[in-house]
C-alpha cells in the first residue's frame, strides 16, 4: 500500500501562539488611542442658552426642545437630539 502525506492536524480552536499576536497589537493600538489627548473646551453658557432659546430650522422647534429638555436628559442624549433639531444649514 502506497502512503501519502499524512493529512493535516484538525484543531477545533485556534492554537494559543497564533492568538496572542492579534491581541497584543489591539492592546498596543488601544493604549495607542487613549494616550492621544482631544483638546477639550467649554462652550460658554450664554452660547447655549440661545441656541436653546431660538430654536432650530424646522416648525415648532422651540417646542420641541422645550418638551425635551423638561425630561432631564443625559448629555449625550440631549447631543444627540439637539444634532436632529438643528439638522445641518440655517441654524444647524
Amino acid at each position: 500500500m502506497s502512503e501519502g502525506p499524512a493529512p493535516a492536524p484538525f484543531h477545533l480552536f485556534t492554537p494559543v501562539e497564533e492568538q496572542v499576536e492579534p491581541n497584543s497589537q489591539a492592546q498596543a493600538e488601544e493604549t495607542r488611542q487613549a494616550e492621544i489627548k482631544l483638546p477639550t473646551f467649554r462652550v460658554p453658557d450664554e452660547v447655549v442658552n440661545r441656541a436653546l432659546t431660538c430654536g432650530g430650522n424646522g416648525q415648532h422647534s422651540m417646542e420641541h426642545i422645550v418638551a425635551f429638555f423638561q425630561k432631564n436628559p443625559t448629555g449625550s442624549a440631549a447631543a444627540s437630539f439637539m444634532e436632529k433639531e438643528f439638522g445641518e444649514g440655517g441654524k444647524g
